[in-house]
C-alpha cells in the first residue's frame, strides 16, 4: 500500500511539471515563441556547421599537399612578351611627344623674342649697349636677357617637371603591367614574402637608373640652350659692332681734320670742330645702322632661326634618347628579376 501511494505521488508530480510547462509556454507571447524558436534553430545550424568544418580540417590534415618551386613568372613573361613590348613602345611614344611639345614651347618663346631683339640690335641705343657689353665681356649675358627673358629658367624648370611627371606615370603603369603578367596564376598569399623582396629589389634598381637619368636631364639644361645660341650670336654681334666702329672711327677722324682746318667753322674752330665731329659720328651711326638693318636684318634673323632649329632638334634627340634608354633598361631588368625568381606552387597530382 505504501508503494502504491509513493507511485501515485510521483505520477502526480510529473503531471504537475508537465502542466506547469504547458502553462509556461501558454503564457508566452507569439513574438517570444518565435524568438526562442529562431534561437534554437540557429544553434542547431551553428553546431552542424562546426561539425562539418571540423571534419574537413581532419580530412585536409590527413592529406598533405606538397609544395614545389617553379619559374612561373618566366613562362608567363615569355607568353606575354609581345604585349609587354608593344606597351613599352607606346609609352616611349608618349614620352617623345611630351618632350617634343615642351622643347618646342621653350624654343617658341625664344623665336617670339627675335624681332624685339633685332629692333634693339639695330638701334643706336642698342649698338652702344652692345659695345659696352663687349668691353666688359658681358655680351652673352646681354643677349640672354634680351632674347630669352628673365623667366626662361623658370620656364625650363616647368617643362622638365612636366616631362618628369609624364615619365613617372608611364613607367609606373608599364611596371604594373609586367607585374600582372608575370604573376598570373601565382599564389600571392603563399609567396607574399618573396614577392615583397622582389618588388623592393625592382624599385631599388628603378631608383638607381632614374637617378642616373636625372643627372643628365637636369644638368644645366637652360644654360646649355642659352650657351648654344648666344655663343654664335655673340660672335656675329661682336663682328658687326667692330666693323661699324672702324667705319665710324674713320669718318670721325676725317671730320676732325676738316673741322680743325677752319674750312667750315671759321673763327669758332675750337668749339665747332668737336661739335662737327660728334654730329658726324652720330649721323654716321644712323646711316650705318639703317643700312645694316636694311641689308642684313632678315639674313641675321634667318641665321638665328636656323641656329634655334638645329639646337631644338639636338635637344629633342638627346632627351628622347635618355628617356628611352632609361625606360627600356628598367623594363628589361625588371623582367629579368621576375624570370630569375622561383615561386612556391602547390603540386596538383
Amino acid at each position: 500500500m505504501e508503494k502504491d501511494s509513493e507511485m501515485k505521488q510521483i505520477e502526480d508530480a510529473k503531471v504537475d511539471v508537465v502542466f506547469e510547462k504547458k502553462n509556461f509556454f501558454s503564457k508566452m507571447s507569439l513574438f517570444e515563441k518565435i524568438f526562442w524558436l529562431v534561437i534554437i534553430i540557429m544553434s542547431i545550424i551553428y553546431l552542424a556547421a562546426q561539425l562539418v568544418a571540423f571534419k574537413n580540417m581532419e580530412r585536409i590534415s590527413d592529406k598533405k599537399i606538397p609544395i614545389i618551386t617553379k619559374y612561373v613568372a618566366k613562362e608567363n613573361l615569355e607568353k606575354y612578351k609581345d604585349n609587354i613590348s608593344i606597351d613599352l613602345q607606346n609609352r616611349v611614344s608618349i614620352m617623345e611627344s611630351t618632350v617634343d611639345n615642351e622643347i618646342d614651347r621653350l624654343f617658341n618663346r625664344v623665336e617670339n623674342n627675335l624681332d624685339n631683339f633685332l629692333d634693339f640690335h639695330y638701334s643706336i641705343k642698342g649698338e652702344y649697349i652692345e659695345l659696352s657689353a663687349m668691353i666688359t665681356e658681358d655680351i652673352g649675358e646681354l643677349i640672354t636677357d634680351k632674347l630669352f627673358g628673365q623667366e626662361f629658367n623658370d620656364e625650363v624648370q616647368n617643362s622638365l617637371k612636366t616631362m618628369n611627371d609624364m615619365y613617372k606615370l608611364n613607367m609606373k603603369e608599364h611596371l604594373k603591367l609586367i607585374d600582372n603578367y608575370a604573376l598570373e596564376n601565382v599564389d600571392l598569399e603563399l609567396n607574399s614574402n618573396s614577392l615583397q623582396t622582389l618588388r623592393d629589389e625592382i624599385n631599388t634598381n628603378k631608383t638607381i637608373q632614374e637617378g642616373k637619368a636625372g643627372v643628365l636631364l637636369l644638368a644645366g639644361f637652360s644654360s646649355k640652350v642659352i650657351q648654344a645660341i648666344t655663343t654664335k650670336l655673340a660672335a656675329k654681334v661682336a663682328s658687326k659692332v667692330a666693323s661699324k666702329v672702324a667705319i665710324k672711327t674713320g669718318k670721325f677722324a676725317a671730320s676732325s681734320v676738316v673741322g680743325a682746318s677752319g674750312i667750315v667753322c671759321g673763327p669758332l674752330v675750337v668749339v665747332c670742330a668737336p661739335t662737327a665731329a660728334i654730329i658726324t659720328w652720330f649721323a654716321t651711326d644712323a646711316i650705318i645702322i639703317s643700312g645694316d638693318e636694311y641689308f642684313n636684318r632678315e639674313e641675321l634673323k634667318q641665321e638665328l632661326l636656323k641656329e634655334l632649329n638645329e639646337n631644338k632638334l639636338i635637344f629633342k634627340q638627346q632627351y628622347n634618347s635618355i628617356y628611352f634608354e632609361t625606360m627600356n633598361q628598367i623594363s628589361q631588368e625588371s623582367k629579368k628579376s621576375y624570370e630569375d625568381t622561383k615561386v612556391l606552387v602547390k603540386d596538383k597530382f
